[in-house]
């Protein structure tokens, strides 16, 4: 008789050992190719993260067609724009502030915060913009939100 033949190995370690050919069998499937297990889950992992990341959602979209209304929307304006006590026109306006949101983007979730952070004052003096529409003299803030809510109502 072998040693662990089941009439020579007592009950209790008899029914370990199928385990222990489980375990040991195991281990040695996985310890073949743990690297390429690893690597494929790190790959998989990071394309999932990629794509996540990098998959703009609908508001982003809708944003950045605000942002470019709103920019177009100075643009073509008739009104006089007014940054540091100067006098611009739309077209200079809004090379302006396009040139504002590029360095300002960072910090821009929605497009309230593009009027706040790129059209809303100064960075340098601190003064409000201003616009001036048939003599009528108004923050380019407050022109700018009356604007954006009359383009989300008009596209919603």
């Amino acid at each position: 008789m072998k040693p662990t033949d089941p009439a020579v190995v007592p009950q209790p370690v008899s029914r370990i050992l199928p385990f222990l050919a489980y375990k040991n069998m195991r281990q040695q499937e996985e310890s073949k190719f743990p690297a390429v297990k690893i690597r494929s889950v790190a790959i998989f992992a990071i394309v999932l993260l990629l794509s996540i990341i990098f998959q703009p959602d609908a508001s982003y979209a809708d944003m950045g067609s605000e942002i470019e209304h709103l920019i177009q929307y100075i643009e073509k304006s008739e009104c006089s724009f007014i940054r540091n006590d100067k006098i611009y026109n739309g077209q200079n306006a809004s090379a302006h502030i396009r040139k504002k949101y590029t360095h300002t983007k960072r910090w821009i979730k929605t497009t309230e915060d593009f009027i706040r952070y790129a059209a809303k004052k100064s960075s340098l003096s601190g003064r409000p913009y201003q616009v001036v529409c048939n003599g009528i003299k108004i923050p380019t803030a407050e022109w700018l939100t009356k604007e954006l809510a009359h383009f989300r109502e008009k596209n919603q």
